[in-house]
């Protein structure tokens, strides 16, 4: 082995002076990178170690090999050395490549957390007043340290300006002198400077008290000589001194004498003074009043028996104690218990350290005070002349309310509020002030709860900026969605306009967001005709519907300026964002109050918004109407969103109803009148009238299920989406088909389905290529098929004809129930594709293609759900609509959600990612292990499972028996198969064990659960990669079964950065080495090959499969017809695979056991290599 370089001293001996522990690994790497770089062997920290060479390799090249294997040695032993012990024994058999990665994963996380902690302390540090400043400065001085052992120092200038603003307002003066005679002192001064600037302060500081001292009076007592008299305006005298009025107050006591017979009113008014202040008191032990006015369940004290001494040291005495009801302007009410009254105080005082102990939080932000509890705001105290002052916005201090509120279903001002579509009562209380709601008195009503389904938010967001002085002269807009339910008509996204002077609002519906700048358009032609003015600015988010081409060219063509906000800060486009949000809080209230389907939220919304804009808001002072068209709104004709209305007939005969019972959805904005639905037609029209039931649609309980249980006379089912949110009442006729005899009245039975494999492989493509992705839904697709048998049923239950009740009826297409209905759909489909110019993949009946020109849709179907997929929109649209034609359809936009999994997408990125969050939270609810620890392995290195773990007893056995460990092993299955392959092996491990499981057993079952929980929010990720290729990697671990000794084998197909195709089994026969193990292990590349060949895409398809494995005896095996003793046996078909490899379909190549990413389907490993491999197959978060 080579001597390094000849040097002056020996720069190793910098690594001897702190060996490794876990905690200083940055300083402990930069201090290797700077050894190995001066010996010119920087490359093994990031090369793997060396493969090794074929027998018939030169000479050089093999001294070259040897020398870099010598120095991988080297500087293995060098790391090991300067290790802690407990680290040398965990990494003592691997390569310097490989211990360097494994510790990196092992600590650099660690690191990164207690730098993040670290600094977090340093920034939030904050010195009270009166505190002491030396162990403050000594506490950041030692954060900053810490900080710098980390790798991460702050500057000199900035630790100081850290230390300089986290000290109290009386610091000031001191703080002002060193910025302006720039001490540049070092951090080791700045505690003594401090030092003896807090002595100073002390010196000159004041009471906390302020004493108010009355000048003394020189005056003379009486009137000066022109004193003049308020009443008799004479010179003189005053008022109180003066005769006339003296008199005049004598005769009017004598005259209220002399009546016996009048009524003496007395009114007694409960106001407070504008000057009584409410200190928010941060020192003070306990909550104070001056007075007993509105003081509640008190009682009184004993003179003695409570004593508060006070800031300038006196004694003062509580003479009462109570609870004080504190109506706040957040219109919440604070109750403040054990209030004691001290009448010699001159304010009242709310002590912070009650609040606290009651569970309330406080939140300190430029000087001023906001009080939460349970994250709810309750109210802010901005600090005045040194104290925090309780901003009450002249809202009465006591909540005394002696009206009786009535009930809302006979309030009219609830009646109204639900007419508006649920707006706040401070807009409903403008309203009625400025006369536009007149016929009634106002009065507040009980709480809305469908305004707390629909509108419960977090704390707002504070901020404002300079505002529009005339119209258009700046417009908000945002597109929203795409909403997890379709609107009627096939829309799922909204695109909003608001005018930042008058904040009057458009709203258009979309199916896609590439009808954004159609849609502009649209708005911009419509308000430039009525207004006959042009827009000047518009402002919007950074979102890909703004930032094309067609849209920049078009504002440029029209003199619009765009303004784009910041990436990250959507604050920015508040306006919009606000709009948004109101205008979704006031859809899910009045969505959560009528029972009609979630398909209604498009009405819904387009009545919102006409309401919004009739309706002042808090920016303007008159309504958003009346400023863009200069007439004040009427509100006279709103009717309640979603009441039941009876609306006459066009035409009807003499004896059918003349009206139809319908539900209002919305306003027209072409023609004057209402929107109405008719459930029964299940259409929507216009009419100009209706009689509207709005107090019993308000009075009604259960409104959602009275409707169903009238008409089917028991409980509908429910469709609901992958968050079990309520997406349509379903009821259908169902056959008994478990009296069909085979032969007679069917035959096949078999459908097939597309396998999750290829969808996957078709998602990554897309990915890739940037395509669209669509989903369509065929309603009651089993009606659709066509039956071939002869099929005969008697008449449903209440559809019975009374004249033919011994007859039966004859299906001439398949329903629900029959065996043959999935085959019959299924055949049918495959025909009215095929009819379409669609064609099957030979390899995936159930994945269709379709080719004209350069424009391409691929279809995939899964029962009744469908996948449109393509690089041409004006043929998706072509596809959608035949369908349409053929089925009964439902477009559900792009895609969000295929069999449970949800789809996220960043176009911008080509990224395409798959979780099943939703799907791990409800197995870890339904195990109970939603509160559990969260695990980093699904199976630790080093557990063996057996049967020898099997209860032995009959008692242990009883005590299984009641765990539900197959149903645990299933519900874990479905992920496995779907988007979890890291735990394929630990599920193949537990899953042997169903029939007869131990407790040991069921305890690695649970930390598969506690593993999943702690990634549950990790995605299947597909993009970011520059070719797209299949690449395969098997693996095999030998006899690792204990019982029969049989092998584990699994392998992984990854496409575009992700995992599409993977299994981990134990293998059928007993092998004696793994070089069998491995060579039968793989075999599944010939039919990916193929399905990707077919769909014509990848360019990569006509040439050989990469297939790594890490045992040069299986890649023998399959290259050369080579046989000897431990391969007699193996069966005659897996030899195939020598054939494969002849035609040149794969290609089997030698990978390092460190880089095959197949190795953890098939033993436990440790962590650092398990997510590596992890990661290798594209399991990761998405912000990753």
């Amino acid at each position: 082995m080579a001597a390094p370089a000849p040097s002056s001293f020996n720069l190793r001996s910098i690594l001897e002076k702190e060996k490794l522990t876990g905690t200083n690994i940055m300083d402990w790497y930069r201090n290797l990178r700077i050894v190995l770089r001066q010996e010119h062997k920087e490359f093994v920290l990031t090369q793997p170690f060396p493969a090794d060479l074929p027998n018939n390799a030169p000479a050089a090249q093999r001294r070259e090999h040897e020398k870099r294997c010598n120095d991988y040695l080297d500087i293995s032993c060098l790391m090991l050395a300067t290790m802690s012990p407990e680290l040398q024994r965990q990494y003592e058999a691997l390569d310097a490549h490989t211990i360097i990665t494994g510790l990196r994963n092992m600590f650099e996380d660690q690191a990164r957390a207690k730098r993040f902690n670290t600094s977090k302390s340093l920034f939030a540090c904050r010195l009270a007043e009166g505190n002491p400043v030396s162990p403050h400065v000594i506490k950041m001085i030692g954060y900053n340290e810490t900080l710098e052992k980390l790798g991460f120092p702050l500057s000199q200038e900035l630790a100081t300006d850290l230390i300089l603003q986290s000290l109290p307002p009386s610091f000031e003066p001191f703080i002002l002198n060193f910025n302006m005679n720039n001490m540049n002192r070092t951090l080791t001064k700045l505690p003594g400077m401090l030092k003896t600037a807090e002595e100073s302060i002390k010196k000159n500081s004041n009471h906390v008290m302020v004493m108010h001292k009355r000048k003394p009076n020189n005056k003379k007592s009486g009137p000066a000589k022109d004193a003049e008299c308020f009443f008799c305006k004479e010179a003189g005298h005053w008022k109180r001194n003066c005769k006339k009025y003296l008199e005049q107050l004598k005769q009017k006591q004598q005259d209220g004498k002399s009546s016996t017979s009048g009524i003496n009113v007395i009114e007694i008014n409960l106001a407070t003074s504008s000057t009584d202040s409410w200190v928010f008191d941060t020192g003070s032990v306990a909550h104070i009043c001056k007075s007993l006015q509105g003081l509640k369940r008190s009682r009184s004290l004993a003179r003695g028996e409570v004593d508060i001494r006070v800031g300038n040291g006196a004694r003062v005495a509580a003479v009462a104690v109570g609870t004080m009801p504190l109506s706040l302007p957040s219109r919440l009410v604070l109750e403040l218990n054990n209030y004691y009254c001290i009448p010699a105080l001159c304010k009242n005082v709310i002590s912070a350290s009650c609040l606290q102990a009651e569970g309330y939080g406080f939140r300190s932000v430029d000087n001023d005070c906001s009080v939460y509890y349970n994250d709810i705001f309750y109210f802010h105290a901005p600090m005045m002349s040194g104290l925090y002052i309780v901003n009450l916005n002249g809202y009465s201090v006591y909540n005394i309310n002696a009206k009786r509120q009535r009930p809302n279903d006979l309030n009219p001002t609830f009646i109204w509020h639900c007419r508006l579509g649920h707006i706040n009562e401070k807009r409903m209380e403008k309203i009625h002030r400025d006369g536009l709601l007149h016929s009634f008195d106002f009065e507040s009503f009980e709480t809305c709860e469908s305004c707390l389904l629909g509108k419960m938010t977090k704390a707002p967001f504070t901020g404002q900026s300079e505002r529009a002085s005339e119209l258009l002269a700046l417009v908000h807009t945002d597109v929203c969605g795409p909403m997890s339910s379709t609107a009627r008509g096939g829309f799922g996204y909204f695109f909003t306009f608001t005018d930042d002077f008058s904040r009057y609002g458009y709203v258009y519906l979309m199916r896609h967001k590439s009808e954004s700048f159609e849609k502009f358009k649209e708005f911009h032609n419509e308000v430039q005709n009525h207004l006959g003015k042009t827009i000047k600015y518009l402002r919007s988010d950074r979102g890909g519907e703004y930032l094309s081409l067609e849209f920049g060219n078009h504002l440029k063509e029209c003199g619009i300026v765009p303004q784009l906000t910041p990436p990250g800060t959507p604050q920015w486009n508040g306006v919009s964002e606000w709009r948004n949000r109101t205008l979704l809080d006031m859809v899910r209230s009045m969505m959560s109050q009528t029972n009609l389907l979630l398909s209604f939220w498009g009405y819904a919304l387009e009545t919102t918004a006409f309401t919004l804009n009739s309706v002042p808001s808090k920016s303007v002072d008159k309504t958003p109407y009346e400023i863009w068209t200069g007439k004040r709104p009427s509100l006279s004709f709103l009717k309640i969103w979603g009441c039941e209305v009876y609306v006459k007939r066009l035409q009807s005969d003499k004896l059918t109803p003349k009206s139809d019972k319908c539900f209002f959805v919305g306003y027209p904005k072409e023609t004057k009148g209402y929107y109405f639905y008719n459930q029964e037609e299940g259409k929507v029209f216009v009419a100009r009238h209706g009689v509207f039931l709005e107090k019993e649609f308000i009075s009604r309980k259960d409104i959602g299920s009275m409707l169903w249980k009238h008409r089917f006379r028991e409980d509908p089912k429910k469709k609901t989406d992958v968050d079990g949110n309520v997406h349509i009442y379903k009821a259908r006729l169902v056959a008994k088909g478990f009296r069909q005899i085979q032969g007679v009245d069917y035959d096949e039975t078999f459908s097939p389905v597309a396998m999750l494999k290829f969808i996957w492989i078709v998602l990554a493509i897309a990915a890739y290529f940037d395509y669209e992705i669509w989903q369509m839904y065929v309603k009651t697709a089993f009606l659709n098929g066509n039956l071939d048998e002869d099929v005969y049923m008697t008449q449903p239950k209440g559809f019975d004809d009374p004249q033919s009740a011994k007859k039966i009826c004859k299906l001439h297409q398949s329903i629900y129930g029959l065996k043959q209905a999935s085959r019959s759909w299924n055949i049918r489909f495959d025909e009215v594709v095929k009819a379409l110019g669609f064609v099957r993949n030979e390899e995936e009946p159930c994945v269709y293609k379709k080719i004209s020109g350069s424009a391409l849709v691929f279809l995939i179907l899964y029962v009744d759900d469908i996948l449109l997929i393509g690089n041409d929109i004006s043929m998706l649209e072509s596809v959608k609509t035949s369908l349409k034609n053929s089925f009964s359809m439902k477009d559900l936009g792009e895609a969000a959600y295929i069999l449970g999994i949800r789809i996220y997408r960043d176009r911008s990125k080509r990224l395409i990612g798959l979780s099943q969050s939703t799907y791990i939270d409800k197995v870890l609810k339904r195990f109970n292990m939603q509160d559990s620890k969260k695990g980093f392995l699904p199976m630790s290195h080093g557990i063996n499972l057996g049967k020898n773990q099997c209860p032995q007893t009959t008692d242990e056995r009883n005590k299984m028996s009641v765990i539900p460990y197959a149903s645990a092993i299933g519900s874990i299955m479905y992920a496995m198969l779907c988007t979890r392959p890291d735990v394929s092996y630990a599920l193949s491990a537990t899953s042997r064990y169903q029939s007869d499981p131990g407790e040991s057993h069921w305890i690695a079952v649970k930390n598969i659960l506690k593993y999943l929980r702690r990634t549950k929010d990790m995605f299947l990720a597909y993009g970011g990669q520059e070719e797209l290729v299949v690449n395969g990697y098997t693996d095999a671990s030998f006899q690792i079964d204990k019982d029969d000794f049989r092998s584990q084998s699994g392998f992984v197909f990854c496409l575009n950065g992700g995992a599409v195709s993977w299994k981990s089994s134990k293998q059928d026969i007993v092998v004696d080495s793994t070089t069998e193990a491995e060579y039968i292990a793989a075999s599944e590349a010939v039919w990916i090959k193929k399905f990707v060949s077919q769909l014509g895409v990848m360019t990569s398809a006509s040439s050989s499969m990469d297939l790594y494995c890490d045992n040069s005896g299986a890649i023998a095996q399959a290259k050369e017809p080579r046989s000897h003793q431990k391969s007699k046996h193996i069966l005659r078909q897996y030899h195939l695979i020598r054939e494969i490899v002849g035609r040149g379909d794969v290609k089997i190549c030698k990978i390092h056991t460190d880089l095959n990413v197949a190795d953890p389907l098939t033993k436990p490993l440790p962590q650092p290599k398990h997510e590596a491999h992890t990661r290798a197959m594209g399991i990761r978060y998405i912000h990753d």
